[in-house]
């Protein structure tokens, strides 16, 4: 006598049952991707937002570069825009 009959794969094996094994259900939740930490574009961060690590904003008439400028203020993580 054998025990666990037929059916096909059980649970925790991919493509079969209830399980799905190791996969990673939880890929891209809001964490930001390529190593920045999980940070988030547009988002408020130490007094500022951050608008990522390039790119420039427009002030009073004026393009200013990343970092460039008395409106970023360097913070660790990274320049933010405070203006």
């Amino acid at each position: 006598m054998t025990r666990g009959g037929g059916g096909g794969p059980g649970p925790g094996v991919r493509g079969g049952g209830r399980g799905g094994g190791d996969v990673n259900r939880s890929f891209n939740r809001g964490h930001g991707g390529g190593g920045g930490g999980g940070l988030v574009v547009g988002r408020r961060y130490h007094g500022g937002v951050w608008y990522g690590t390039g790119g420039r904003r427009f002030w009073r008439g004026q393009w200013y570069p990343y970092g460039v400028g008395p409106c970023w203020l360097l913070t660790p993580i990274g320049y933010v825009w405070v203006c």
